[in-house]
């Protein structure tokens, strides 16, 4: 009896050194594993409040050393981000990494470098962020694994309270996972803290695993938009640069972004020349008939601008004409949140840019010995620099008074925009009598020439004027045909001297304009005005460059008759214009009974009714071909024939005619459907009723009988019934099947020891009413068994069938202690009463922590002296145990 109380004491002695040993080397470890999701999915109305961002969400910022992969930096030196890390640092690892294990090479989603999360240990990396109570923000963040599989958690919150759990991020180590949603910041929540806290990695190590990059938590983007021109006024035919900057003042990253620039008909671009040095630009398209550019260009981070260039050219005179910039865009990764910003655009002033003119007298008479000023009558203008008389410039003046004769002096100008204009004037030194006036005239095509004396005048230094005496002894000029004439002219003065003059009179043709005068278009083809169009004239060549299309109404979106207008000058202002007309052709059109009603076994003509026509081909009845005939007149019900024609151009069309042979009412619907448990079922909902003298009469519809209870999974009938006015009944069944949920059957409770080994998937099963045999389809949500550590555990499983019905199964696994035969007491026949999860009880002892995992420490691990505490105890209540038995 003492022995055996003796013995007891001891075990009690060892259960309380084990004990104490446990609270003392082991702290409390509480682990839980919440549900995977892709997003959390908080929502609320936006307010006005401050631009909310967090910082450095790429961690570019510090830069990983050059000859480094990857560097621990003190979170001090991590622009933004703390760490509930014991050791208060951070690991950032950039390009070109290579995990040690996997022999994983991996780059970061965004930049150059992404943070480690398990720099030590399971720890935590977060920004506390000012907030304004109920300002809706976006947030995204990218995660992946290191070896394998690695489990971590975004949470949201009040720094100092429990945070919110958003998602739960579970990534292997091949490709980047994007995880994304809204959050709406709560009353009171003045500072939110924006979290990642690691749960897991593969292979066990607590110091690897748990990529993060291109984090983002932030209010919507917001860009400004602003177009200016690079000058504020230009002359026609100049060239300009309209420059468009964006600047996003919000807090997430503007994507998508897709601007529409509609360019003034006074401006004309170059397509395919826009430009930055600072963003990429895709998708550029430009509409002519509209005049509208539109492109799209990279994302633009917060507080960050781009700039586009885009060179136009001036083709009107104008005082001011405006672009019209808009801009589509969304948040990174919030596609379905598309926003319309509608820029700031400045004007721009075109002006006309004609040559400057010089006028004078064309024609001066002077007496021998005269002085002679050659500036004398001579000024010069212009359009745009006004009054340029101070800059005429003589070229040339040979004029010597002392000898008689007809000297030339030649005038130069030169305006503002670099256009030059001459101008020759004929100064004549008298001795024989002098007959002036025009030299050269030129004449527009039919043009009147009834007046050859026109500018003729004569003269002599001692007989005056002799204009009245001039004769023409010679002309030739035909205003019929062009052509280059001479007028001769002949005057005697009283001394008996004679003076010819020759006057050279040039019949200019006007110039001609060539092309398609009747272009033909299918719908919606590409057309460009000026195919096939060509312009010359004798005397300047080809002057197709200086066609313009004076009007340009072609749509080809639209059939019809269009007109273009084309018109060109040459240099001695002969005009000449051109109409070319321009045919939209439109597809046939087959017309006819879209319904026929048959009676049954009635004669059937397929072509009764039908007939096709053409806008171009006229009547094309004869070529529609039949392509498709179901009807039956021997049954009845509802038969489709489709016709085909084909025009000259290509075009073809289609019709189709429903044919009805009816006799008895008839209910048509679906007969049978699938409704899920629980859901609203209409009796009437596609059901219809048609006779073949009453037509629709799906309101006399009647449901004689509908036993369909949603909330009971079965096979269900409604019986529908019809009466037409001949009295002629008919009724239609229709088979309703109220879905079950499959079901999962297996162990609920599975004991099992260290020893075993241990298959999730044992004993279970999935079945499905629809489906059968769904067992291949369960997946496991959660598993946190531990074979190797006694204690209590839940494996949790899911399964979805075809119909979206979804069963979660939930399974208890208990690892048992295996207390070693040699330390048992003789007289304990049951050493194990109860297992629990954290403890197991025996009947002489409690051992606590029993779920604590021994894992070989890693360098620098402060949990290593307790683990040598530990293994000392354990091997201090062995001996107690050896020498009571001994005793």
């Amino acid at each position: 009896m003492r022995k055996k109380s003796k013995i007891k004491q001891n075990i009690r002695l060892t259960s309380m050194a084990v004990l104490v040993t446990g609270l003392v080397i082991s702290p409390l470890n509480i682990n839980t594993s919440p549900a995977k999701v892709t997003a959390a999915e908080t929502q609320s109305a936006e307010t006005n409040s401050a631009i909310i961002s967090l910082e450095n969400g790429d961690f570019e910022t510090p830069t990983v050393s050059s000859k480094r992969t990857y560097q621990l930096f003190a979170a001090t030196n991590v622009l933004g981000w703390q760490t509930t890390d014991s050791s208060n640092k951070i690991e950032v690892q950039k390009n070109g990494f290579v995990d040690a294990s996997s022999k994983q090479v991996t780059y970061a989603q965004s930049g150059k470098q992404w943070a480690e999360l398990n720099a030590y240990e399971n720890s935590a990396l977060y920004q506390d962020i000012p907030t304004t109570p109920g300002t809706k923000v976006h947030w995204q963040v990218y995660h992946k694994g290191r070896a394998g599989t690695d489990v971590a958690l975004v949470e949201f919150g009040a720094p100092g309270t429990t945070l919110i759990e958003q998602t739960q991020m579970e990534d292997g180590n091949t490709d980047w996972g994007l995880y994304k949603g809204t959050y709406t910041i709560p009353a009171g929540q003045t500072t939110t803290r924006f979290q990642f806290r690691a749960v897991s990695s593969a292979g066990g190590d607590p110091g690897l695993g748990n990529y993060l990059d291109n984090v983002e938590f932030a209010t919507a983007s917001n860009l400004q938009v602003e177009g200016t021109f690079s000058n504020s006024g230009i002359k026609v035919h100049d060239d300009v640069d309209y420059q468009i900057k964006a600047t996003n003042i919000g807090g997430m990253p503007a994507a998508n972004n897709t601007f529409s620039v509609q360019i003034p008909t006074e401006l004309s671009l170059t397509p395919e020349s826009i430009s930055s040095s600072d963003t990429s630009i895709t998708n550029e398209s430009y509409n002519e008939a509209t005049h509208t550019l539109t492109f799209t260009t990279g994302s633009i981070k917060k507080d960050t601008s781009i700039n586009i260039n885009i060179p136009l050219t001036g083709e009107k005179e104008t005082t001011a004409t405006t672009p019209k910039t808009t801009v589509t865009y969304n948040d990174e990764n919030f596609e379905d949140e598309p926003v319309t910003a509608k820029a700031t655009d400045s004007s721009i002033k075109i002006s006309s840019n004609e040559a400057p003119t010089i006028s004078g007298e064309t024609s001066t008479i002077l007496q021998p010995n005269d002085t002679f000023d050659p500036m004398s009558s001579i000024t010069a203008t212009d359009k745009e620099d006004g009054d340029l008389t101070s800059q005429v410039k003589v070229t040339n003046n040979p004029v010597d008074t002392s000898k008689s004769g007809t000297y030339v002096v030649s005038y130069e100008v030169t305006d503002s925009n670099g256009n030059t204009s001459t101008f020759n004037r004929s100064v004549i030194v008298t001795a024989a009598p002098v007959i002036t006036g025009d030299t050269e005239t030129r004449l527009n095509p039919n043009a009147t020439f009834d007046d050859p004396m026109s500018t003729i005048k004569a003269s002599d230094k001692e007989d005056g004027d002799l204009t009245n005496q001039v004769k023409i002894t010679n002309n030739t000029v035909d205003t019929t045909t062009p052509g280059s004439y001479e007028v001769t002219y002949e005057v005697t003065d009283s001394d008996g001297n004679k003076s010819s003059f020759i006057r050279k009179v040039i019949m200019t043709e006007a110039p001609k304009i060539y092309g398609e005068s009747e272009t033909v278009l299918n719908p919606n083809a590409t057309f460009n005005p000026m195919s096939s169009i060509k312009a010359t004239d004798k005397e300047d060549g080809d002057i197709t460059g200086n066609v313009t299309v004076t009007n340009r109404s072609v749509d080809t979106s639209k059939s019809g008759n269009y007109e273009i207008t084309y018109e060109v000058t040459d240099s001695d202002g002969n005009k000449a214009t051109f109409t070319r007309k321009v045919i939209v052709t439109e597809a046939p059109k087959i017309s006819g009974d879209s319904e026929t009603v048959l009676n049954p076994n009635a004669s059937f003509d397929p072509m009764s009714s039908i007939t096709a026509k053409d806008k171009e081909d006229g009547n094309l009845t004869k070529d529609i071909k039949v392509v498709g005939n179901t009807v039956d007149t021997s049954n009845s019900g509802s038969y489709e024939v489709t016709y085909e024609v084909t025009d000259s151009d290509g075009n073809t069309s289609t019709f189709t005619r429903t044919f009805i042979v009816t006799e008895a009412p008839v209910i048509t619907g679906a007969s049978e459907i699938y409704v899920n448990p629980n859901t609203i079922f209409d009796p009437i909902s596609t059901i219809e009723a048609t006779d073949k003298e009453d037509g629709d009469i799906t309101k006399e519809l009647q449901v004689k009988s509908n036993s369909v209870d949603t909330s009971t999974p079965g096979t269900y009938e409604v019986t529908y019934e019809v009466t037409d006015s001949d009295g002629n009944k008919t009724t239609f069944v229709r088979k309703v099947i109220v879905t079950e949920a499959p079901v999962i059957s297996g162990d609920s409770e599975t004991h099992l020891t260290p020893k075993d080994n241990f298959d999730p998937m044992n004993t279970i099963k999935a079945t499905d009413k629809e489906n059968g045999d769904i067992t291949n389809q369960v997946k496991i949500v959660s598993n946190n068994v531990d074979i190797k550590v006694p204690g209590t555990y839940q494996v949790v499983y899911e399964v979805t069938d075809s119909d979206g019905n979804l069963t979660t199964f939930t399974r208890t696994i208990v690892v048992q202690i295996i207390v070693p035969p040699s330390i048992q007491p003789s007289n304990i026949s049951t050493p194990i009463i109860h297992i629990q999860s954290e403890k197991i009880v025996t009947k002489n002892a409690v051992i606590t922590d029993a779920q604590e995992k021994m894992a070989l420490p890693k360098t620098g691990d402060s949990s290593l002296a307790s683990n040598s505490l530990a293994g000392l105890g354990l091997l201090a209540v062995a001996l107690l145990i050896l020498l009571s038995r001994r005793k």
